[in-house]
């Protein structure tokens, strides 16, 4: 999950360890300075990496992020209502069975090859996943705590 904030005059986007960790195991392009922050970061012993975000200030990597569509943007999923977000995931389940059928048909030299394929599939399925997530949280009232600098807890 995704936050976007203005602090002060600056921008700031706040991003789940577990969203980053996920894009840098499918090797997904990243800027080299998000890369770099991950990798030099400590490793948490919590075991609720929902809770840990990191946050970038950096125009490259803030609008690398806010085109990044498989990490939800948590302001867009406030304002989309229930059924604009079963659409949503209806449309991403569609896109995600139509690449699965476009790669089982593709030679096997063709899928060796084709990396990037594999990665919008990964994207897809992880976006469905953190919607129907965070969907459900909404649909049980439950809190879902975000960054610290944000001092509070919402209720989605």
């Amino acid at each position: 999950m995704k936050v976007i904030q203005q602090e002060g005059s600056q921008e700031v986007i706040y991003i789940q360890r577990v969203d980053l960790e996920f894009l840098y195991a499918i090797h997904y392009p990243m800027p080299e300075s998000i890369i770099h922050y991950l990798l030099i970061s400590p490793i948490s012993n919590d075991t609720n990496k929902d809770a840990d975000f990191f946050w970038f200030q950096q125009v490259e990597e803030i609008n690398f992020f806010k085109d990044l569509d498989c990490i939800i943007d948590y302001q867009k999923f406030l304002e989309t209502s229930n059924d604009q977000i079963e659409i949503q995931a209806q449309r991403l389940y569609a896109k995600i069975e139509e690449l699965t059928s476009t790669f089982n048909q593709m030679s096997n030299q063709d899928k060796i090859q084709s990396l990037a394929i594999r990665q919008e599939h990964d994207c897809l399925a992880y976006q469905l996943d953190c919607l129907s997530k965070l969907y459900q949280l909404r649909l049980s009232n439950q809190e879902i705590t975000l960054p610290k600098a944000l001092e509070k807890k919402l209720v989605i």
